[in-house]
């Protein structure tokens, strides 16, 4: 409960447009604004998962405005120093709002990856499981639509909420925080596309190995099990080769070339079907997700069974 209390509030600053400095009259007026995604996304906004998240996922979306500040278009363009520089501006709007120090992650990707590490105090750590501090990542790699904006609380706020223990006008953090939220399509047939890619490399034998992403698999099987994310599937039938499509571009674009979706869907991929595969994933996801779950988790051969059964849809 600790740490998501301060992983809302790190999405109560970053749901404030940033503006980015203008070097002379001529440059544009661009803005941004904060896309939240990732499985954290899952859980807080979409209530889809039962599980505790490592890391906040946010994608810097810049936008072109006026003098007035209405929007004259939307996915600009920004330079790798102008971006660098929005995302260094969005952590130390954090850090300062929060009144917490921060560090950066051993890797970056200029102009298009940031991560920062937010200490909220080592003593007041809510799980062994989960890393200290809050970790974030700031991207303009993969795509921000389709978004809507959505309301998020901490589990405090709804805890005083349902038992009514304070008066939530009271403390400005129990706020519900509103931000743009990516939708859980697009999110799964990201994960989609990362357990097929490591897959891959898992059979290529090139020391790669699955513990880092066995909880995907929890993540897919909650999504494919959400009716009304069945339901918008079959509505959209292309959806799910067009996303993964636009995935492989944007991997093209960014250097970081992943495997493309397999013809006959990922359904087929050797993240659900390959014994070998298999095998390490079992392991993985039931070492994972013993210290990350903390309601109903389902048995892995469960997750393979739903999987199954949407392969028409993906």
């Amino acid at each position: 409960m600790v740490k998501d209390y301060w992983v809302t509030e790190v999405l109560r600053s970053l749901s404030q447009p940033l503006i980015a400095a203008r070097q002379n009259a001529r440059d544009p007026r661009v803005h941004a604004r904060a896309v939240f995604k990732g499985g954290t996304s899952l859980s807080k906004a979409h209530g889809l998962l039962h599980r505790f998240s490592e890391d906040v996922d946010v994608y810097i979306d810049a936008y072109e405005v006026d003098e007035a500040g209405n929007i004259l278009s939307e996915g600009v363009a920004v330079g790798t120093n102008r971006m660098n520089t929005l995302m260094k501006m969005a952590a130390e709007r954090v850090a300062g709002a929060l009144d917490l120090t921060f560090t950066e992650f051993e890797y970056q990707r200029a102009g298009s990856k940031r991560g920062y590490i937010f200490d909220y105090g080592a003593g007041l750590r809510a799980d062994q499981a989960l890393k200290d501090g809050v970790q974030v990542e700031l991207v303009r790699m993969g795509h921000p639509t389709p978004s809507a904006s959505q309301q998020v609380s901490s589990m405090l706020a709804e805890f005083a909420a349902a038992t009514g223990r304070f008066a939530l006008d009271d403390f400005d953090d129990a706020a519900p925080v509103t931000i743009d939220v990516l939708s859980p399509e697009r999110t799964l047939v990201d994960k989609l596309c990362i357990l097929h890619d490591q897959a891959v490399k898992v059979l290529a034998g090139e020391g790669y190995e699955l513990r880092r992403h066995a909880r995907h698999y929890y993540d897919v099987h909650q999504l494919l099990d959400a009716r009304s994310i069945r339901m918008n599937l079959r509505a959209n039938p292309g959806m799910v080769a067009a996303y993964a499509a636009e995935a492989a571009e944007d991997s093209v674009r960014n250097r970081r070339p992943g495997q493309p979706r397999p013809e006959e869907g990922f359904g087929a991929s050797p993240a659900f079907c390959d014994e070998a595969v298999l095998g390490h994933a079992r392991e993985a996801y039931t070492q994972e997700m013993a210290g990350l779950g903390y309601g109903p988790m389902p048995e892995f051969d469960r997750v393979l069974e739903v999987v199954e059964a949407s392969r028409a849809l993906l």
